[in-house]
């Protein structure tokens, strides 16, 4: 009998890498949320706008993050035990799903996104059994689609988006994916 993909991602709630954990995000996530999620240089790259308060950290936490806790993971630093991001696995349907993150200004450029987003890629395809994976960024923030490409993802073309449940704002973003078949060439590498 196979495992249902609940439990295959029951099994990862917590993944380790290197230097990070990822993990299920708790209200006492909050203020480490905050933290980053008020800085407009973060927010001005995402579908969100600077939370104001705590208080919308932890609605965003609440509403966003834990009704969906087996797709959605915080960052946390092994070092100092700080979460100082959250990457998901949005809009999984069952063959595809779309990966987004955010991450605190003070680790831009350190690889760490693209150090928890592997053992994701691999869990895509390994484990659950898809087929294609996607991300998109901000046409104005490269630097994201840089992680695309350092996991194996290729860049797909843009378009625009308008805002939608948990998207605040339009956006023109640049579209990234990755196929199985692109996975398995990368694997025998």
């Amino acid at each position: 009998m196979t495992k249902s993909r609940a439990l295959l991602l029951a099994e990862n709630e917590i993944i380790e890498t290197e230097r990070c954990i990822l993990r299920t995000l708790t209200l006492a996530d909050s203020q480490d949320m905050f933290e980053y999620c008020s800085n407009p240089n973060v927010a001005k790259y995402t579908t969100f706008e600077p939370h104001q308060t705590l208080r919308e950290s932890e609605e965003a936490i609440a509403n966003f993050f834990i009704p969906d806790q087996l797709t959605k993971w915080a960052i946390e630093l092994k070092k100092n035990n700080k979460m100082i991001g959250t990457i998901d696995m949005m809009a999984m349907t069952a063959d595809s799903t779309e990966f987004g993150w955010a991450i605190s200004e003070d680790y831009w450029g350190q690889g760490i996104v693209a150090e928890v987003a592997r053992p994701l890629v691999k869990l895509a395809f390994e484990e659950l059994g898809l087929i294609k994976i996607e991300a998109k960024h901000h046409v104005d923030n490269p630097n994201s689609g840089r992680v695309m490409a350092k996991i194996g993802m290729s860049y797909w073309g843009k378009n625009y988006i308008s805002p939608e449940k948990y998207q605040t704002k339009s956006l023109e973003v640049a579209y990234y994916g990755m196929t199985k078949d692109d996975y398995d060439k990368l694997s025998m590498k």
